[in-house]
């Protein structure tokens, strides 16, 4: 019996120490430490890092919204902003246009007692100007003329109307940039069409030079004249005044001293379009 007794408290120490050691390990406190760790320590720090990297994310996304801001607003900004205050340079430019002229003819020369009266007449055309620099340019024109001289004398009045192609060839020297002060100089070419001839109250006689020969028709002379240019991106305004003096023909050659010579002036308004550089 006493050794009964033995057996049994030793087993029943045995069993009370298993079952201290066994709630130690398994204590209630250990369980909810256990489970934060386990669980929602890692639910809770996963949702944070979740809710930094779309933050991260955004933050990135304006990122590129402003490189991007800084790869084309503001560069072009700055870019448009330095143009747009740059002087243009209207120089070394080509046109091409056209103009229309009022035209007087005054006679010079006089070996007849005559006496002048008002004759304006008209021309116009195409006007081509060449750039050689940024002051030379070089300036052909193709104008259809017409030119009258009305003569006072004994034997009644007598207008004179020549019409003609006239093909000046000038050299322009343009001094500025947007407005432009420019002179002209060169010869001229005029292929007569036809002459009229009329006196007061008579009939009117006309002169056709279609069967004569090309250097029969053809006179030549010296061109030149001043103005002034209004520039424009598209191209320019000018007013100019020009005189003509005829110097000979292609059939008789040089004019003599002794003959009488028309001095042709005009006025001339033209816009020219730009062209080529």
């Amino acid at each position: 019996m006493k050794r009964f007794s033995l057996i049994a408290l030793l087993l029943f120490t045995i069993v009370s120490f298993a079952e201290a050691q066994s709630y130690r390990r398994y204590s209630p406190y250990d369980r909810d430490y256990s489970s934060y760790d386990r669980r929602s320590s890692d639910r809770r720090y996963s949702s944070d890092d979740r809710r930094y990297s779309s933050y991260n994310r955004r933050y990135s996304s304006d990122d590129r919204r402003y490189s991007s801001y800084d790869r084309r607003p503001r560069y072009d900004r700055y870019s448009y902003s330095r143009s747009r205050y740059k002087k243009e340079d209207y120089r070394g430019r080509s046109y091409l246009g056209v103009k229309a002229s009022g035209n007087h003819s005054l006679l010079i020369n006089k070996t007849l007692p005559v006496e002048l009266g008002l004759a304006p007449e008209y021309d116009g055309g195409l006007v081509f100007n060449f750039s050689l620099g940024n002051v030379l340019s070089l300036q052909p024109e193709i104008l259809y003329s017409r030119n009258s001289l009305v003569t006072y004398s004994r034997g009644g009045d007598l207008k004179t109307t020549t019409s003609s192609i006239d093909v000046p060839v000038l050299f322009r020297f343009s001094f500025g940039n947007k407005t432009q002060f420019f002179i002209n100089a060169g010869g001229a070419a005029r292929y007569a069409l036809e002459t009229k001839e009329r006196y007061a109250g008579g009939m009117e006689q006309t002169t056709d030079y279609e069967g004569q020969d090309f250097d029969q028709r053809t006179t030549y002379g010296a061109a030149g004249g001043m103005g002034i240019a209004l520039n424009s991106y598209g191209g320019q305004f000018f007013i100019e005044a020009r005189g003509y003096y005829p110097m000979g023909s292609f059939r008789d050659g040089w004019l003599e001293g002794s003959e009488n010579r028309r001095l042709n002036v005009g006025l001339s308004l033209g816009y020219l379009a730009r062209f080529g550089r």
